[in-house]
């Protein structure tokens, strides 16, 4: 896998993430727009602990600090922090599996609103100014 491949996918990763948090957070909130900024998908993963059966719990909040913590490794690789560091297909398969293990515990995703998304890219795109 190239290095741009594996750019691409790290990006592919990193936005299912975030359509999961920013899911979660819909779901817990009601959608508030105030907290549409990438710097708190983090905390928002951890939202997942309350939607899932209690025997489910520890599980799921380490598949989301996991995921958390894929999503800060793609942030540094698509930022370009990453600077000889190893990168490529064996990452990807890693953060894919730990994605996988996110989406495990999610019985259905309801679909984002586009005027949500829009919301999310422009505060998105001021962070980076």
């Amino acid at each position: 896998m190239s290095t741009f491949d594996a750019k691409i996918e790290a990006l592919r990763i990193r936005r299912d993430i975030e359509s999961i948090a920013l899911t979660l957070w819909a779901n817990a909130s009601g959608l508030d727009r105030s907290m549409l900024v990438s710097k708190v998908v983090d905390r928002r993963l951890v939202l997942l602990v309350a939607q899932v059966e209690d025997h489910q719990r520890l599980a799921a909040f380490r598949a989301a600090r996991q995921a958390g913590h894929v999503y800060s490794e793609t942030s540094d690789v698509l930022h370009g922090r990453t600077r000889g560091a190893r990168f490529g297909a064996v990452q990807i398969g890693e953060w894919d599996k730990d994605l996988q293990r996110l989406r495990s515990f999610i019985s259905e995703t309801p679909a984002i609103p586009q005027s949500l998304m829009k919301d999310a890219e422009r505060s998105y795109n001021q962070e980076d100014s």
